[in-house]
């Protein structure tokens, strides 16, 4: 990963404190001050019950036991996530593999909670801050689900219920063979097998994948071309998948005619395609 992607990594975790909007310095402290407690904790279960070769009985041994596997799996899984983003090419800790670490790190200091009768000032302070992470979660939750529920979410957000290219897709021949730079949402939105438009490299490698190269790619679209009418479909919502062949390039390297367009995408008729119609917006 290069600086972009660590940041963006960085802010992942940030966000189980508070939303960017209050600064790197004070989310960063925050959650310095979070981590180091619960892994303190950890650690004082450990030296305090492991060197006896036991757990005492009842309630304390149960929260030593959990304790002790709660921080074992944070630290394991957090190790696993960063070794799978420094191997593989294009993995970024994200908010979707940020969760389980999260949901790890809230059973493991509500366990501990009860242990800082002895620590007053520091359990004051992590209420409060249970609080304020609390309300700040609610805040962007509420927002988040009315924004949803007005607009829809994913592939079924209001850009494709309403979208135009999709809509033409659903009146294509059906011995069609298509391609997309958007097979899933095609599939979801009309029910028809769609195979994803030309790669130049793999995403998680971020090489071409051995003898299923970029010509090999093209080569077969033009066989399938001959028997059977094949379109190329582009939607404009979908900008991020980097490993794709870019739609210039293809209509170069295929000699793709004129495309059908529309407001959110167009469709390309790969030539030589026998009973071919060209879409219609």
């Amino acid at each position: 990963m290069g600086a972009a992607e660590w940041r963006a990594s960085l802010d992942a975790f940030l966000a189980w404190v508070l939303p960017g909007r209050f600064g790197l310095t004070l989310r960063l402290t925050l959650l310095l001050v979070v981590l180091g407690t619960a892994l303190m904790q950890v650690r004082r279960e450990v030296d305090h019950h492991l060197d006896r070769q036991s757990l005492p009985e009842g309630q304390a041994g149960n929260r030593a036991a959990l304790t002790i596997i709660l921080g074992g799996m944070f630290v394991g899984y957090l190790g696993f996530v960063l070794l799978s983003t420094t191997i593989e090419a294009n993995l970024t800790f994200d908010g979707r593999y940020a969760l389980p670490a999260y949901i790890f790190l809230v059973m493991l200091l509500s366990v501990q909670f009860t242990r800082l009768e002895e620590a007053p000032s520091l359990r004051t302070f992590l209420l409060a801050m249970a609080v304020v992470v609390g309300l700040s979660h609610g805040v962007r939750t509420a927002a988040h689900t009315l924004k949803t529920a007005r607009d829809g979410g994913g592939y079924n957000a209001d850009i494709w219920r309403n979208s135009a290219t999709i809509a033409a897709v659903r009146k294509l021949p059906a011995d069609a063979v298509l391609y997309a730079n958007g097979p899933d949402v095609t599939a979801l939105k009309t029910g028809r097998k769609t195979f994803l438009s030309p790669q130049t490299k793999q995403y998680r490698t971020d090489r071409p994948e051995p003898g299923n190269e970029l010509p090999a790619q093209l080569a077969r679209i033009e066989l399938q071309a001959r028997t059977r009418p094949v379109f190329l479909v582009f939607y404009d919502h979908l900008d991020w998948r980097f490993y794709l062949a870019s739609e210039p390039e293809l209509v170069r390297l295929l000699s793709l005619p004129r495309p059908a367009r529309f407001d959110d995408g167009r469709i390309y008729q790969v030539p030589d395609g026998a009973a071919a119609q060209q879409a219609q917006p």
